[in-house]
C-alpha cells in the first residue's frame, strides 16, 4: 500500500494554524490518515 499524506504547520497571528492535505478525503471527523480509505494501489513495473 502507498499514501501521500502532507501536512501544513504555522503560527498564525492568534496562534497554531493546522492543515492537513491529502490526495483523499478520509471521511473521518478529526484527521487520521492511518486507515484503509486513506491508501491506495501503487503498482511497481519494470
Amino acid at each position: 500500500m502507498c499514501a501521500i499524506l502532507r501536512g501544513e504547520f504555522s503560527q498564525g497571528e492568534t496562534g497554531q494554524v493546522r492543515k492537513w492535505i491529502s490526495w483523499v478525503n478520509p471521511q473521518t471527523v478529526k484527521p487520521d490518515f492511518h486507515i484503509p480509505a486513506a491508501f491506495g494501489v501503487c503498482k511497481l513495473v519494470d
